[in-house]
């Protein structure tokens, strides 16, 4: 290449450097460095112009520039050292996303339980989100959360606990329940409820309402093997007889619907075979404790189903005795006490009938006044309609009060070590004193040999607890 050519156009600049070629002529390597070094840089750099389209075609174009004013742009960008501006995320599409629901339950012959687990995937970070889950005619029972802070409950209610929440507009226009969620991420909702059964002649129903997730599935138990199920409103459904259960599992799938129904065709009872009545057996456990002024009994009652399913129970006891209150599962009522001839009488109905067992807790109250001696009959709490009833009668006084039994007849006195842990707690008595001795000379076995006090005091309060025990021991008859 050759700077001296009279036509010449300017290179088009680029910021890889071009190198050129320098041909020395009677001079040493070194006075040629030392020129180099002294040289100016060049403000422009020519080359041939039979060259000039083919470097510009090349390179498909571009900006003429002086080397100088190139340096100078470069420079500047260097040393102004500005970070670019953050990039603000963009919101999320939507505050979550209902990614799936699955409902197992099991139906009876007036109501369905089922267990419903909801995968929800929150986007928003910094605000309350509102999440309706349907369930709009069904009873909650229980619930719980997982992954997140969260709050199930009727969307009524927590419409007023946060009205501001994300959602809130819209799920005021649903029925049901929801979840009230703060923070982003993944959060997994159980929750227990039950619905109830329509039923006539030859056919039975309920109805769900779903969350309209994105997949929803739902698996339930109908009673009886061998009939023919409809669920409305699914994409799938798939129907297995368990027939040494007597019984049928349904199994649907669901895209974004909002209501499933379950229709079935129950046997008759003519096609079902002849009507049997239950037969019971009853055990009895009753604690009567007796203090100031004040008689409390509470019995409890394990019933032996036999022949046939369960759901109506009746009891009696005696007039003068307030009925404070009846346990049990799936009881359709509180029992009420009414009287019946000489004596009171409650009936305890189901929502669905009992098979082969049922327990309940029956607790009974009586003001004594400020009579200072006197006699009492030991209230026993009779189950009516029963085949044969065994059980345990107990009492116990507090310290201020003493009791003897008398005009024992039908039963046999038996050591207040046979009574069950809870006839125990119903009395208030623990019976505990044998393992509490034991514990304490263990304590006593661990102390220091120069623990001389220490050791005389547990020694006396073992002593003391022999003392209480065998004063607070119930008398107990079977």
């Amino acid at each position: 290449m050759s700077l001296a050519r009279p036509r010449a156009a300017l290179l088009k600049t680029a910021l890889a450097a071009l190198t050129l070629p320098l041909v020395l002529g009677g001079g040493g390597l070194a006075q040629a460095q030392e020129a180099r070094r002294a040289a100016p840089a060049p403000e422009r750099v020519y080359v041939p112009i039979e060259d000039f389209d083919r470097i510009f075609q090349g390179d498909k174009g571009g900006v003429f520039l002086p080397y100088a004013d190139l340096k100078r742009l470069l420079e500047r960008a260097q040393k102004s050292g500005q970070a670019p501006p953050p990039v603000k995320s963009a919101p999320p599409p939507t505050d979550y996303v209902l990614v799936a629901a699955r409902f197992e339950g099991q139906a009876g012959e007036s109501v369905a339980r089922f267990t419903a687990t909801f995968e929800v995937e929150v986007l928003r970070e910094d605000a309350w989100v509102m999440v309706p889950i349907g369930l709009g005619k069904a009873s909650l029972e229980s619930v719980s959360a997982t992954g997140g802070k969260a709050i199930v409950g009727p969307i009524a209610q927590l419409l007023r606990q946060a009205p501001d929440a994300r959602g809130a507009a819209l799920a005021a226009t649903a029925e049901g329940y929801g979840i009230l969620v703060r923070g982003s991420g993944r959060v997994q909702t159980t929750a227990g409820f039950a619905v109830p059964i329509a039923s006539k002649p030859g056919e039975s129903r309920f109805t769900l309402d779903l969350p309209g997730a994105a997949l929803t599935q739902f698996t339930t138990t109908l009673p009886q093997s061998g009939i023919k199920v409809e669920v409305e409103g699914s994409l799938a459904t798939e129907s297995t007889d368990l027939g040494k259960e007597d019984r049928t599992r349904v199994r649907a799938y669901f895209d974004a619907a909002r209501q499933a129904t379950v229709i079935w065709n129950p046997k008759t009872k003519a096609a079902s075979g002849e009507v049997q009545e239950p037969v019971l057996f009853a055990s009895t456990k009753t604690s009567l404790l007796l203090d100031e002024g004040v008689l409390q009994v509470v019995t409890r009652i394990d019933y032996e189903i036999k022949r046939a399913p369960c759901d109506t129970f009746r009891l009696r006891f005696p007039k003068g005795y307030t009925l404070l209150g009846v346990e049990g599962e799936n009881m359709r009522e509180t029992p009420v006490a009414r009287p019946a001839e000489q004596e009171q009488e409650i009936v305890v109905r189901l929502h669905d009938r009992a098979e082969k067992a049922y327990s309940m807790v029956v607790r009974l109250e009586r003001q004594l006044g400020e009579a200072g001696t006197g006699s009492l009959s030991f209230p026993r709490i009779a189950t009516a309609g029963t085949e044969r009833e065994s059980g345990t009668l107990a009492a116990r006084a507090s310290q201020f009060v003493s009791i003897e039994p008398a005009n024992l007849s039908g039963v046999s006195q038996i050591d207040h070590g046979e009574l069950s842990a809870d006839q125990a707690k119903d009395l208030g008595w623990t019976g505990a004193g044998a393992a509490t001795e034991a514990a304490m000379r263990e304590l006593i076995g661990a102390l220091p040999r120069d623990a001389a006090l220490l050791r005389e005091f547990a020694e006396l309060m073992i002593e003391l607890q022999r003392v209480l025990a065998a004063q607070g021991k119930p008398s107990a008859t079977r």
